[in-house]
């Protein structure tokens, strides 16, 4: 009788998905793969890559209809969801004008703080 397992390895994580064990430990820690962690050891579901690859699947069908690559806009992308965040802060942050002078000019600024300083 033969069982096969439900919670996979790293290292039988990247095998089957046919990548290393660190891309598969960067995917777990970005949240692109779900997975369980016991004390200091991951575990990833079958069903969860099997998920994975119907996705990948569906995502090739949908780029070979639309002639195009896939587009990175949607909810759950995380290149999407960072591009989001940096253009919130980039709104959110005023822009402050660039200090175009040079030495003298810092030398200049120096030279007036000690002579306001001095009595």
């Amino acid at each position: 009788m033969t069982e096969t397992k439900s919670l996979l390895t790293i290292d039988e994580t990247a095998k089957y998905l046919s990548c290393t064990p660190t891309t598969v430990r960067r995917m777990l820690r970005r949240g692109e793969l779900r997975g369980v962690k016991f004390g200091k050891f991951w575990r990833v579901p079958r069903e969860v890559l099997r998920r994975v690859e119907a996705g990948a699947l569906t995502e090739q069908a949908r780029s070979a209809t639309a002639g195009s690559t896939p587009s990175i806009k949607g909810e759950g992308n995380p290149l999407a969801k960072a591009l989001a965040m940096v253009q919130a802060r980039d709104a959110a942050t005023p822009a402050r004008p660039m200090r175009t002078a040079g030495v003298d000019d810092a030398a200049s600024d120096i030279r007036a703080m000690r002579e306001e300083q001095t009595p």
